[in-house]
């Protein structure tokens, strides 16, 4: 009968040549860095700003919480895409364009890389279903309905929230780690 030490000697050695008579593994190449950033605005309208949405007109008396702007980053080291939430009741296409825009033009980020969505609430700000000047060459009731029936949108806080979502989204890119 072998000993122990001889038959694991052999086992050994067996492993040995077939380890040799294996193909090359391929080299390894390092893997690139994974980065995430993330960054939030408040966007929290005024007290006695327009309510969006629903059938007339209502203004903001009290807020449970804030409204926000919330980016995240991600970077796997060849490209990287911004994911955006708003505390919003919807985000017009002209708006987002002019956020993507203004994003890649501050810090490189391509603007068909940022996805934009809201969270559909009515305790935003004052977003409505069309832009001032719209309904400019409307009839005197399609105006009157516009104008002191609906929630119209507010110039003034719809370019203070573009500058919210850039100024996120530029902060969450620069914190990527």
């Amino acid at each position: 009968m072998k000993s122990p030490l001889a038959i694991t000697f052999a086992l050994f050695l067996g492993a040995q040549v077939r380890a040799a008579d294996a193909p090359t593994a391929p080299a390894i190449t390092p893997q690139l860095a994974f980065k995430v950033g993330f960054a939030e605005r408040d966007i929290t309208p005024d007290i006695g700003m327009e309510e969006p949405g629903g059938y007339g007109k209502v203004y903001h008396r009290t807020f449970h919480d804030p409204c926000k702007v919330r980016a995240v980053v991600f970077d796997d080291g060849r490209q990287r895409v911004a994911l955006v939430g708003i505390d919003l009741l919807f985000i017009t296409r002209a708006l987002t364009k002019e956020a993507r825009a203004e994003v890649e033009q501050r810090c490189g980020l391509k603007a068909g890389n940022i996805l934009i969505g809201a969270s559909h609430s009515h305790s935003s700000g004052p977003i409505g279903m069309a832009e001032p000047g719209d309904f400019d060459q409307a009839s005197p009731l399609v105006r009157d309905l516009y104008f002191n029936k609906s929630t119209v949108s507010s110039p003034g806080y719809t370019q203070w929230l573009k500058r919210q979502i850039v100024e996120a989204v530029v902060a969450a890119d620069a914190a990527r780690v």
